[in-house]
């Protein structure tokens, strides 16, 4: 089939390949497509064929143009990228070698499953084309045309399915990442199961690619469902289940589910432990309001219990629903990127590397032990210091040569060492450097 200088751009616009138009002309609906204009008698073929129409010549060899079907979201026209954009896109890919100059890493992990083909958003979209439309025009396009994001802030998606998979790997914001999204609207097609665990770990390996405390950090998890990930004894029948609860080896049904959202919760626990306040954590549950989301609740209890910027929301199957709620998530990583921001200039502070307490968890552990507390006995390499206090009237009678009261070591007369935990409790902004 040949290509139409109108056609090829109609195409490019529509991110449409020439495989794609190959494919409906062979497998394709056909019928003869409404003519227009003065050339009512010249005879044209219309193909329908995975949700795009082709309209071609009479003998089917030479393309004249093509759209998506109403029904689809796919028509969304591409940004056409300048000699200009190009060469600042190389250079901020440059820049981002060096982690310093990163201002910000946005991580976001999207539900591919299966379900999210269901066809009930607002305007019979698909809930993965709401997605992924209000994530090209929210998180890149309207956050590019403010001013707020630039060439140094940086994108990574994470695309959930049986197993995690990177589809943006750490680039930067601009309108080639904005194509590229629009893109996803015809190349990631939904299937398979919402497995949260291996995402969970793909997310905290993308944060970790810029550990600097000086660039802002967010994690947006949307999901349309519980998760996917099974526990030991899932496959038992409802017999089965009940003989072993009855002989008091087993657990019913619901009991595994909580065990497996807890356990998915600890695991993004230790993420936040981390990162603290400078993590902005929104977890997002997009299906129908009777859809039960106590997974994604507990992910953010958990991000909360760290002092992450922690938020779950459940908006309605509406484009416009996301986007307010995209849009105040972006807004609060604004904020954190102004929180570290030093005074008096535009440099980024650095905040600490250091491991969180979390809020629930500080009375669980106060035995000391050498996975959580650092501890000073003098054995095994470890030191203990002098206790002293600071005396005047020694350091001037001694003209400063001998300022120090020593005191005994410990409070306690049965105490032979001491021990500090080594996470912190609590953060507040004037603690982030």
């Amino acid at each position: 089939v040949l290509s139409s200088a109108h056609g090829r751009q109609r195409r490019e616009e529509r991110n449409i390949t020439k495989r794609d138009l190959k494919a409906a002309v062979k497998y394709g609906t056909k019928e003869p497509a409404p003519i227009q204009g003065r050339d009512t008698e010249l005879q044209r073929w219309k193909y329908t064929f995975a949700g795009f129409v082709y309209i071609t010549d009479y003998e089917s060899k030479v393309e004249i143009t093509s759209w998506a079907e109403a029904v689809c979201g796919f028509d969304v026209p591409l940004i056409r990228i300048t000699d200009t954009m190009a060469a600042e896109h190389d250079s901020a890919v440059a820049d981002l070698r060096n982690p310093g100059g990163w201002t910000s890493h946005t991580v976001i992990v999207v539900d591919q499953s299966g379900s999210m083909r269901s066809a009930d958003v607002e305007g019979k979209a698909t809930r993965a084309e709401a997605v992924w439309l209000t994530l090209a025009f929210t998180c890149v396009g309207d956050e590019l045309r403010s001013g707020n994001r630039t060439g140094s802030d940086v994108m990574s998606i994470i695309g959930m399915r049986n197993t995690g998979e990177l589809l943006v790997d750490c680039e930067p914001m601009d309108w080639l990442l904005y194509n590229k999204i629009v893109g996803f609207l015809r190349n990631e097609r939904p299937g398979g199961e919402g497995m949260y665990a291996g995402s969970i770990e793909l997310a905290e390996a993308c944060l970790l690619r810029n550990t600097r405390g000086s660039c802002a950090l967010a994690l947006f998890f949307l999901s349309d469902g519980k998760p996917s990930d099974e526990g030991e004894r899932w496959n038992l029948t409802s017999g089965q289940r009940a003989q072993l609860v009855a002989c008091g080896v087993g657990r019913t049904l619901a009991q595994e589910v909580r065990d497996r959202d807890n356990k998915l919760g600890s695991r993004i626990g230790e993420l936040a432990s981390r990162f603290g306040r400078r993590l902005t954590v929104g977890t997002i549950g997009f299906a129908h309001p009777s859809e039960k989301f106590s997974a994604l609740q507990i992910l953010t209890a958990e991000c909360a219990a760290y002092d992450c910027q922690a938020s779950f929301h459940s908006p309605a199957l509406k484009a416009h629903s996301l986007k307010q709620v995209l849009t105040s998530l972006s807004s609060t990583l604004t904020a954190t990127k102004t929180e570290m921001t030093a005074v008096g200039g535009s440099s980024q502070r650095t905040v600490r590397n250091v491991l969180r307490e979390s809020k629930s968890g500080v009375a669980d552990d106060m035995c000391a032990n050498e996975d959580n507390w650092w501890i000073f006995d003098g054995q095994e390499g470890n030191y203990v210091v002098e206790r002293m206090t600071w005396d005047s009237d020694k350091a001037n009678a001694t003209r400063g040569k001998q300022p120090w009261t020593h005191h005994p070591m410990y409070l306690h007369e049965n105490a032979d060492g001491v021990a500090m935990r080594n996470k912190i409790l609590g953060e507040g902004a004037e603690r982030m450097v």
